[in-house]
């Protein structure tokens, strides 16, 4: 298992103040393992966070 505190950090900004949203190229790029996209889906649930996620992709 690969830890990406950098991740962690990404999804514990919106509580915190610190971000609004997140723009990314392409959803591989933002996640790389399952685990990942399914803590990013769980932060992104209407109503827990203020924030929107926008690709390109």
């Amino acid at each position: 298992m690969v830890l990406r505190p950098e991740f962690r950090q990404l999804l514990a900004d919106p509580a915190n103040g610190v971000i609004d949203g997140v723009i990314f190229y392409d959803l591989d790029r933002l996640v790389r393992q399952p685990r990942d996209l399914e803590d990013l889906i769980a932060w992104d649930r209407p109503g827990s966070h203020r924030v929107r996620l926008g690709s390109q992709g």
